[in-house]
């Protein structure tokens, strides 16, 4: 059901109401019996038409931000006329390529774009290594042109030798935490420091002469530092002069999704080994409702319960949202509410949990272990503005035409200096140990 339908089904249901009360109020009479069934059961649908109407709204709203969002970039707004008609001027593949041979030094817009990136690298104390420089506000661009599928992997051998109109598109996790409201702070030039209360003043009431407690506010706080995302691509030189519209297209999209797969991992997954920031699932801060020694089945109840923490540590709100992998969207959906309804944990038709928005991501695992269970996968319920992540300076691309000259091939070696924490743990309850058999 669309957002329009919803809205139309749910005036129309206001309306019978609002009839009914004309009536009885014309007639100075009280309901009928059959007229008070048929306002509890209209009460009830347009308490249901609420609750969808409320998730539809929330959708659309990240739609409108999904591009970009899910790429890793903040919402910036849109281009003026000259700025769009100056941007869409930058190709990607001719600052690529200007490093790649000799004889094509930088010109135009891409000159000044590098220049632009340069600048901001030197505001964040980014030490750059003589690649291509792209700055935040192309990238921001690129961003939020992007096809809404994900791009392909591999160098491009069955692009070249004709035209080509496209290629098929690899199959990624959709990015998620973004979407659903993390903030992203770009153009940070230090490290810095995001505090919060764990612990408040709370006075009470003493007898007279009696000692009155203490209860001083404390602080933690997030520790944002530049962590380096890099990783390489090889690309075919024969792609790069057959088929410049095509390979466009692909080493912008390789760019824009290799990097928002890897940010809304971390978000979830980020283990703090090998230099990665901590994600929801591995915060120490972040509260876990444990199922048992090797873990157990999930359960309505377990469900209730992870809503109820929630709610008792004041983080509870519109906005937030469960995640969870699609291995538990399918065991939510045939866990059932009671013996008679019908109705599921998971609600095939509004996508909530207990009336909560739901979403399922494969950046949730379902490998997980405890004890000795195994193949353990997690949910997440949590409003996501209560995390951040920050990025310092724009995007380096290192060019090596050298190391995989025999092959015939150019290397490409994409930097990214990003970070990500819990800012407000309170804002998240998880469970880590559920069975998936």
């Amino acid at each position: 059901m669309t957002l329009k339908q919803v809205i139309e089904d749910r005036a129309a249901k206001l309306d019978r109401i609002a009839a009914l009360s004309e009536i009885t109020k014309a007639e100075n009479r009280n309901w009928t019996a059959e007229e008070k069934a048929e306002f509890d059961k209209l009460e009830s649908e347009v308490r249901a038409l609420n609750a969808t109407k409320e998730t539809l709204e929330a959708q659309e709203r990240a739609a409108l931000h999904a591009a970009p969002r899910a790429a890793g970039s903040p919402v910036q707004g849109k281009f003026s006329e000259g700025e769009e008609r100056d941007l869409s001027k930058y190709s990607l593949r001719k600052a690529l390529v200007s490093l790649a041979e000799r004889n094509s030094p930088l010109l135009g817009i891409e000159l000044e774009m590098h220049q632009e990136a340069e600048k901001e690298a030197r505001m964040s104390n980014i030490a750059t290594a003589g690649g291509v420089m792209i700055p935040q506000m192309v990238l921001d661009r690129m961003y939020a042109k992007r096809a809404p599928l994900d791009p392909s992997t591999g160098n491009g051998a069955n692009l070249y030798g004709e035209v080509s109109l496209g290629y098929v598109d690899a199959l990624r996790p959709q990015s998620v935490a973004l979407q659903l409201g993390a903030e992203y702070m770009a153009g940070m030039t230090n490290s810095f420091k995001i505090p919060r209360e764990n612990a408040v003043f709370a006075p009470s009431f003493k007898a007279t002469q009696a000692a009155a407690t203490e209860s001083s506010p404390t602080f933690a706080k997030a520790d944002f530092a530049p962590k380096r995302a890099t990783g390489y691509m090889d690309v075919d030189r024969q792609l790069l002069v057959q088929t410049a519209n095509a390979i466009e297209a692909r080493l912008r999209n390789q760019l824009v999704v290799g990097h928002a797969q890897l940010l809304d991992r971390i978000a979830f997954q980020g283990a703090a080994a090998n230099d990665e920031p901590v994600g929801i699932l591995n915060d120490s801060d972040v509260a876990v409702l444990a199922i048992g020694t090797n873990g157990g089945a999930i359960t309505k109840a377990l469900i209730e319960q992870l809503v109820q923490r929630l709610e008792e540590a004041n983080g509870m709100n519109d906005n937030a949202r469960f995640v969870v992998s699609p291995i538990l969207r399918r065991i939510l959906k045939g866990v059932a509410m009671d013996s008679g309804s019908g109705q599921f944990v998971w609600d095939r038709l509004t996508n909530q949990i207990d009336g909560i928005g739901a979403i399922a991501t494969t950046h949730i695992p379902k490998n997980l272990a405890k004890g000795t269970g195994t193949n353990l996968t997690a949910a997440v319920l949590g409003d996501f503005r209560a995390a951040s992540y920050a990025q310092w300076g724009g995007t380096e691309i290192i060019v090596d035409t050298v190391t995989q000259a025999l092959a015939g091939n150019i290397r490409y070696v994409p930097i990214q200096y990003v970070d990500f924490h819990v800012t407000q743990p309170g804002h998240f309850q998880v469970i880590k140990d559920i069975t998936t058999s």
